[in-house]
């Protein structure tokens, strides 16, 4: 029996746990810049995807206005650039846009063993795991599952 590479084998474990789109998604979110340019990007921020629908912050209504007219091209240039239709909407919301250049760019170390999940996250990434029956492909997908949501967590109360 030939050996399985570890992309095929963990690709098909994402598929089957339903976590491959969601994966795209968040992934789709950091191609935001090259898809609409340095000018635009000055003046928006991607802060989330859910179920293919974008939600971006804009610097004022008259960039929403403007941005609106682009929508379909900008989701055309996203679902492109990651080779999937991931993106069925874009919803524009006025906010802050807090500039960073390169220059000014600063490491953040984020300490995810502060971040405690609740007991109804725990349960999700416990039954997503049921199935799985190679203990040490568990392991790494719990291991990756618990930091995602604790991103996830940490980008809500940013939020909030």
């Amino acid at each position: 029996m030939r050996p399985k590479r570890i992309k095929r084998i963990l690709n098909a474990i994402l598929r089957k746990l339903g976590l491959e789109k969601r994966i795209k998604e968040c992934a789709i979110l950091s191609l935001w810049n090259d898809a609409v340019g340095e000018n635009i990007a000055l003046h928006t921020k991607p802060v989330k995807v859910y179920d293919g629908r974008m939600t971006v912050l804009v610097e004022s209504s008259s960039w929403t206005q403007e941005l609106t007219f682009l929508k379909n091209r900008i989701i055309e240039r996203l679902n492109r650039s990651i080779g999937k239709e991931v993106i069925k909407d874009i919803y524009f919301k006025i906010g802050e846009i807090k500039k960073s250049f390169p220059e000014e760019k600063k490491e953040k170390t984020i300490d995810l063993e502060s971040v405690k999940l609740d007991k109804e996250k725990r349960k999700k990434i416990e039954e997503s795991l049921e199935k799985i029956e190679d203990p040490e492909i568990k392991k790494i997908l719990k291991n990756f599952l618990t930091k995602e949501a604790k991103y996830e967590t940490i980008r809500d109360e940013k939020r909030d």
